[in-house]
């Protein structure tokens, strides 16, 4: 396929459903046409018209079945290397307690500080005394 953006990936879509479209009328009218010519040409009414039709029809809807699984597995792929290459997740009871921990040690860290300024302030209102 053809690289993509997220801004043109709507655009493609659509041009691709249109192509797509397209391909299902205008294939089988094509080839019902030249059926029509080759009748008239061996002068067998409709065995060459709906020959031909029958086949581009089945071809076109296998060719449409065909590219539909080629795209799936391509963005099957795509989802899997994505999901491959994202860290896993980490479970919300897991964040919970490291969050905790994490305030436990910043509550540790103040009543430290804290202990060291009483302990400042009584050294300094022991040196006023004195």
């Amino acid at each position: 396929m053809h690289p993509t953006t997220e801004a043109s990936e709507p655009n493609r879509t659509y041009g691709d459903g249109l192509s797509i479209a397209f391909e299902l009328v205008a294939t089988p009218a094509i080839f019902g046409l030249i059926g029509v010519a080759l009748d008239r040409a061996f002068d067998t009414t409709p065995l060459f018209t709906i020959g031909l039709t029958l086949v581009a029809v089945c071809t076109v809807i296998g060719l449409t079945i065909w590219r539909y699984g080629a795209e799936m597995e391509r963005t099957d792929a795509e989802r899997r290397a994505a999901l491959a290459a994202k860290p896993p997740s980490t479970p919300r009871w897991e964040r919970a307690r490291e969050r905790r921990a994490a305030e436990a040690a910043e509550l540790a860290a103040a009543e430290a500080r804290l202990e060291r300024l009483e302990r400042e302030r009584g050294r300094r209102m022991e040196a006023q005394r004195q």
